[in-house]
């Protein structure tokens, strides 16, 4: 057998009978040899690029699918004893007080503190919240809490994980005091004495009974308090975004709305009983109450009978908006 040069009808002198390599002519793949026993040049089949798993039979899996069965049966029954994993459970007695101080500071995605009412007034549950409003299965951030000895003050150092919120739930008669750098401050259901003081995050007290001496004070984040009541001398003060107050009053004590540049918008119940100092420099003051007169964009005179709480109404270079 011999092989013969297309070109020249000739008898090739360098193929595979002669010690030589086949001569291939056009593409590589055009020369064939027969899978002879024994030859050669015969193709090998090669598992390059295959899936590892492609020739596994379905009894290599059964080990594979105990083991994360295994994996996961172990969380869902222990997870809740480890230490890293989450909600972090501190027991309280009496009418606790929380005390957080958030030092983190952030442009975008601003973390939240939210704090609300709970259903067991004996324990405060502290859970970090994702993105997707997803609970976390871990309490990094909230390990460095203290507490004194009857359990009746918690201080929390440990700031919220950044563009996430720390949800807390607290007894529902429970003193606050939280201070922040940039995260926001969200109250809902909670009876107490409050301190919230902000410098870039918004301070927002939903359905909320504010006591005693209570003060929330801003610099950039808008104050708002909407279905509250305040009773006692209780101050919201601003410097640059506007206050939003909707809440009732106490007949008695004192409730001051301060802000230096931004607007103040208040809404009273109608059955309000108080005494209303409203001024403002270079602003507008309007207002909803009939009988009210604003001269020289100032208002002092008494709405409802008495005893009359004090309210005053002051900003600097924003306006004031008053609703009955």
């Amino acid at each position: 057998m011999s092989f013969v040069d297309p070109g020249s009808n000739q008898p090739a002198t360098n193929g595979p009978l002669y010690g030589g390599q086949p001569q291939y002519y056009g593409s590589p793949d055009s020369f064939s040899i027969p899978p002879v026993q024994g030859n050669p040049f015969a193709r090998q089949t090669s598992n390059r690029g295959r899936s590892p798993l492609r020739g596994c039979r379905p009894g290599c899996l059964i080990p594979l699918i105990v083991l994360v069965a295994l994996l996961f049966a172990s969380y869902a029954t222990f997870a809740h004893t480890w230490g890293i994993f989450g909600p972090t459970t501190i027991p309280v007695k009496g009418h606790p007080t929380l005390v957080i101080n958030s030092q983190q500071y952030s442009e975008v995605d601003l973390p939240t503190i939210s704090i609300h009412a709970g259903v067991d007034n004996s324990k405060m549950i502290f859970q970090i919240i994702s993105p997707g409003n997803i609970a976390l299965p871990w309490n990094f951030g909230i390990g460095g809490f203290q507490q004194n000895s009857d359990s009746s003050v918690i201080i929390l150092d440990g700031d919220p994980v950044g563009g996430r919120k720390l949800d807390i739930a607290v007894p529902a008669d429970t003193d606050l005091k939280v201070t922040t750098n940039s995260a926001n401050i969200n109250i809902t259901g909670i009876t107490g004495q409050m301190t919230f003081t902000s410098n870039a995050g918004a301070i927002t007290l939903t359905n909320c009974h504010v006591t005693g001496t209570s003060l929330l004070s801003d610099n950039t984040g808008a104050i708002t308090v909407t279905q509250s009541a305040l009773d006692g001398q209780v101050t919201l003060s601003n410097n640059q975004a506007p206050i939003t107050f909707d809440s009732s009053i106490g007949s008695t004590g004192t409730y001051a709305l301060v802000n230096i540049q931004g607007t103040i918008d208040a809404t009273f119940p109608q059955n309000a009983s108080f005494h209303i100092d409203a001024v403002t420099n270079s602003g507008s003051i309007t207002s909803d109450y009939t009988g009210i007169q604003v001269q020289n964009k100032e208002i002092h005179t008494d709405v409802g009978q008495p005893p009359h709480a004090l309210v005053s109404l002051k900003t600097n270079t924003g306006s004031i908006t008053l609703h009955a």
